[in-house]
């Protein structure tokens, strides 16, 4: 797996980059491989950089979306989510996204999730969204049954 660096490390070696220095004196300011530059400055192009014509932007650099490891949810976290799923019926309306919003707007901790995290936890629960409506798995078998 590549090695990852830090934002600062990628604004200075695409800094230096722009101001013309040779690549090798950028791999030894920064410790980045000479594959993993050539990396930086082929995405940072993709992503609208010229080098010398103005500031490095941090779009530049960024990680890409969807990147790095997914947010640990204790059981706490569990429980908020699936209580504002079933605070009332026009909750169970809702999508993975409104949940996924209404739980980041709630949260006083520094923890963003995603409406994947939303509809991967909501799996684990036993909840599956039905017409429209989300429901528990083990209630909609039972009504089946009856």
């Amino acid at each position: 797996m590549p090695k990852e660096y830090d934002l600062g490390t990628r604004i200075q070696a695409l800094t230096l980059h722009s101001e013309g220095y040779p690549r090798k004196t950028i791999i030894e300011k920064t410790g980045y491989t000479s594959g993993g530059l050539s990396y930086l400055i082929t995405t940072a192009k993709r992503r609208g950089y010229k080098p010398g014509d103005g500031a490095i932007l941090r779009e530049y650099v960024d990680n890409e979306a969807g990147r790095g490891r997914k947010p640990i949810l204790r059981d706490a976290h569990r429980r908020i989510i699936v209580e504002i799923l079933t605070t009332d019926e026009a909750s169970l309306k809702l999508s993975t996204q409104q949940l996924a919003d209404k739980f980041n707007e709630t949260n006083e901790e520094d923890l963003h999730i995603s409406r994947k995290i939303v509809a991967s936890l909501l799996d684990e629960e036993g909840f599956q969204k039905v017409n429209g409506v989300w429901q528990s798995k083990t209630k909609s078998l039972i009504n089946k049954d009856e």
